[in-house]
């Protein structure tokens, strides 16, 4: 079953609903984390026609299924979003997670014990949610609910019967999934992360059909084939807060925590001097701070040339500062010329920032290493997309050339 590592916060990230992109806000909520978006299981909706589309020709193009099978709407997504539970599987892949109907004789104990499970997955007439385990307890994070709905371990058996009884497939969700990630709560500035509680309570609220959404939804799967005439994608993005700036690199504060514990130790001193009745003249004085200025700079030499050999068979990493940063599009920038991506780093943290579509991905790398201070290699680096699947380690290419855009998830690993 899932070994889930848990935060020792009480912070959980769950997703209202949007349209008809349920499938997207439970994967989501199940992940803890906005690793999907609707663009990313288009994609993988899209391949699945294709390959379905690939089976059903081998039956023959002149065949009665095939010709059914071509004049019907895909399998896989509706119009305002939907999505398959093949897709969902899909996506899930790539975690490592499957998903097993509650019905499966394999796990009838859990069927019968449910508080034994970790996290579950509801479907009933297009509408997607899941159930998860956080800090011990279970929450119900459809997003209908105006917050999490807490289940109790009594409770939990019975909802699942209802829901059953209401029609709904439940699965079990098997496999080790990402844990908890409070640095979302952190940088993020809307309502994704709610405090939970045991005993708190969800509220059905009125269903969000944004038509702007659905609109950005038909022209994406346009995009991927289907046809939209007219539609344009209007996805409405949500400025990020900017990350607070640096006053000093870590060799400038280095250097001040040198020169600080100099004039400490030159303060003791003199306090030592003056307790004996010693008087320092204003030329020692002046000396001793020539003198510190002068081993200042030494040290400060010293780390260059220990910095220039440190490596010789590798290029030498430039210095991030401030200014060299590309700020945020603001809210006057066409939507068209945005990007937003959602950042895993090596360290398993990860957050959200929107870029221009003409920033490069050196620009990306940079905010990576300026703000998280992971010292990667920018030879040594690899910028991954799942869908499609692929690596980038070209960082002078401009993320619309790399097809970073309108909104990608991406994973970044150190090659070293």
């Amino acid at each position: 079953l899932i070994q889930i590592m848990q935060d020792k916060g009480t912070r959980a990230y769950f997703e209202k609903q949007v349209a008809g992109l349920c499938g997207v806000h439970c994967l989501n909520t199940l992940l803890q984390g906005p690793y999907f978006n609707e663009v990313d299981l288009m994609s993988i909706a899209h391949k699945l026609d294709d390959e379905e589309r690939k089976a059903m020709l081998e039956m023959g193009s002149d065949s009665k299924d095939f010709l059914k099978f071509m004049a019907e709407e895909s399998g896989n997504v509706a119009d305002d979003g939907n999505f398959s539970v093949q897709v969902l599987e899909k996506a899930l892949e790539v975690w490592g997670v499957n998903l097993v109907s509650l019905n499966s004789p394999e796990i009838a104990d859990i069927k019968e014990n449910p508080i034994n499970g970790d996290a579950y997955i509801c479907n009933h007439a297009s509408h997607w949610f899941s159930i998860r385990k956080i800090n011990g307890e279970f929450y119900n994070f459809n997003s209908l609910l105006n917050q999490p709905q807490h289940l109790s371990q009594f409770y939990l058996s019975l909802f699942l019967d209802s829901l059953r009884m209401e029609g709904y497939t439940i699965f079990l969700v098997q496999g080790k999934l990402p844990v908890t990630n409070a640095l979302h709560s952190s940088l993020s500035s809307d309502d994704t992360w709610i405090r939970v509680y045991p005993g708190m309570k969800g509220e059905v609220v009125k269903k969000n059909n944004n038509v702007d959404l659905v609109a950005a939804i038909q022209a994406s799967l346009q995009s991927l084939g289907q046809q939209f005439p007219g539609q344009q994608p209007q996805f409405g993005f949500q400025q990020q807060p900017q990350f607070q700036q640096q006053q000093l690199s870590e060799s400038q504060e280095l250097a001040l925590a040198i020169a600080e514990s100099l004039k400490s130790e030159n303060q003791n001193d003199n306090d030592n001097d003056n307790d004996n009745n010693i008087q320092q003249q204003p030329e020692e004085e002046e000396e001793e701070e020539e003198m510190d200025e002068d081993l200042l700079l030494a040290i400060e030499l010293s780390k260059q040339d220990n910095q220039e050999n440190s490596n010789i068979e590798e290029e030498e990493e430039e210095e991030i500062h401030a200014y060299d940063l590309v700020k945020e599009p603001d809210e006057n920038t066409p939507k068209e010329e945005i990007t937003k991506l959602t950042i895993s780093l090596p360290n398993e943290k990860s957050f959200q920032r929107t870029f221009m579509r003409t920033d490069i991905l050196l620009d990306v790398f940079n905010i990576i290493n300026y703000y998280f201070q992971l010292k990667l290699n920018k030879n040594k680096t690899s910028f991954d997309t799942l869908y499609p699947k692929a690596s980038h380690t070209d960082l002078s290419k401009s993320l619309q050339e790399l097809e970073l855009y309108p909104r990608v998830s991406i994973i970044v690993r150190s090659l070293e």
